[in-house]
């Protein structure tokens, strides 16, 4: 499975001086954990980077940072990592291994294109192992209805 088979048709984005609780807002509303930020608030107009309800959480609220005081710049990872469109599930997972990370951004010509998290990962890697194991309750049954005779060694006597 490819990174762009994986990741979702629709990013979000928003622009790099929108307050941190607007991007929370919008990550409410479009029931996503990631925002792409740019410059111009599009993906296309020069990505900034991301920003996570993880690092929402964990870089601003448990800090007893005020959030209104905040907005996405602050918080968001300058540089994610990125991967090729056509990326396999191995050269994912070892992307994030690597960097310590749960999303990598999708990327075509340069041009950031989706983007890949953990629970993608294992959605497809589930569907691997459903169609894994389907596959052995399938070849038992072949082999079941398949079996040739065999002689019973008493009555070879």
């Amino acid at each position: 499975m490819r990174a762009i088979d994986m990741s979702p048709p629709m990013l979000a984005t928003i622009d790099e001086s929108a307050p941190l609780l607007d991007a929370a807002k919008l990550m409410r509303e479009k029931g996503v954990g990631d925002i792409l930020i740019s410059s111009k608030g599009v993906a296309e107009a020069g990505s900034v980077g991301v920003i996570t309800d993880r690092d929402i959480v964990v870089h601003a609220l448990a800090c007893d940072l005020n959030p209104e005081d905040l907005t996405v710049a602050d918080l968001c990872t300058r540089e994610p990592v990125r991967i090729d469109a056509d990326a396999g599930l191995a050269e994912i997972t070892a992307a994030m291994n690597k960097h310590g990370v749960r999303r990598v951004l999708v990327t075509r010509n340069s041009e950031i294109i989706g983007i890949v998290t953990l629970d993608n990962v294992i959605d497809a890697m589930a569907e691997i192992i459903g169609n894994l194991s389907q596959m052995l309750a399938r070849q038992f049954d072949y082999e079941q209805a398949h079996l040739v005779p065999t002689k019973s060694r008493d009555s070879a006597a």
